[in-house]
Formats: structure tokens, sequence, C-alpha cells
């Protein structure tokens, strides 16, 4: 797969304009697409694993789902796939907890927004959207 393919996926997923990558180089593993800047590609770094960070998968299908962390540095560029936490929700969110499917999207990954910020990602289903929010980020008490 070349950097024009997985670009149009980006795009069809989530409306992020191809111009926000023009600086970015992808490699793919597999099935997992990692991103690094162009100059960092070019150095070259004696015993470094891994340039740049996993932006997300390529799925069965040739759909894409990407990276929480991805979704919070490209998301702002997103134009679809999109939901809109209200300050009840966004507790549930940050603690992992299902949250009911109010939100008129069909099933599969979305970008995740608070106040104005992509903030990370889910899942949507028929019923709920099942937060994607890495463990170690969770938080376990009540917010106050």
């Amino acid at each position: 797969m070349k950097k024009k393919d997985i670009l149009r996926l980006i795009y069809e997923e989530f409306g992020i304009p191809y111009e926000i990558f023009e600086d970015y180089e992808f490699e793919i593993n597999k099935d997992v697409i990692w991103i690094l800047s162009k100059d960092l590609k070019e150095m070259n770094i004696p015993l470094l694993q891994r340039k740049g960070f996993r932006f997300g998968n390529i799925l069965k299908g040739g759909r894409i789902r990407i990276s929480f962390f991805a979704a919070q540095l490209f998301g702002r560029y997103a134009t679809k796939r999109i939901v809109e936490l209200e300050n009840d929700e966004v507790e549930l969110y940050i603690r992992g907890l299902d949250i009911e499917n109010r939100w008129e999207i069909k099933e599969g990954q979305v970008l995740v927004k608070y106040q104005g910020f992509i903030i990370g990602v889910g899942v949507m289903t028929e019923k709920r959207l099942k937060p994607q929010v890495p463990l170690a980020k969770r938080v376990r008490a009540k917010v106050e």
C-alpha cells in the first residue's frame, strides 16, 4: 500500500485532508501503519527500532483504524465520524465505560470530542459507544 492509498483511506473515513500529511511519510509493517516526518525518515540513526509512532492499522475490508495518539494529533482536521460528548458522558469515557449511542453514525471507529477538542477514539455499535482509551490513561476514581 502506498502513501496515496493511506491518505485516501484517512480522507474517506475521517475527512482529514491529504495536505495535512505533506511533511510526513508512512511505513507499513504487516497491517500496522507508522507515521514519521520526512526529515526523520532520511536520517540514519543507528540502533533505532522504529522512527515515528504507530498511526493505526489497516483492517479487513480495506478500512483504517487510527490510534488514540494519532487521533489526538490529527483529529482536529477531521470532518467526519466525530462524536461530541456531554459533561456527564466524558467521565464514562475516561473510565472506559460504554456510552449509549445517541448519534446518527454508522458502526465503526469514531473520533471522540469534548469541549471542542478531540480527546481520543471509540468504536460505535448500534447501541453503544465503546471507548478505546488505553488502560494507562483511564481514570479509575469518580471524577468530581
